[in-house]
């Protein structure tokens, strides 16, 4: 079995976390043991533990989160 270390600095539900949430999702996890790196237990996290999927979660404050806002406005939100 291989390690894979997967590192995701964006714990929100959008672009990165979405992306790498429905490649775990896929994931063939005989073959591979799957670990993430995150700034902290948000969304992505539930998401994970919702699904049952067999991925170990690091959790680092070392290890700041994206925190840039989007700079437009969908339906004045």
């Amino acid at each position: 079995m291989k390690n894979i270390l997967f590192i995701n600095h964006s714990i929100r539900d959008g672009g990165p976390g979405r992306s790498l949430f429905y490649l775990l999702k896929h994931f063939d996890y005989e073959l591979f043991k799957v670990n993430v790196l995150i700034p902290s237990k948000k969304i992505f996290s539930e998401k994970i533990q919702e699904e049952k999927l067999d991925v170990e979660q690091i959790v680092s404050a070392h290890f700041p989160e994206n925190l840039k806002r989007q700079n437009f406005k969908i339906n004045d939100k």
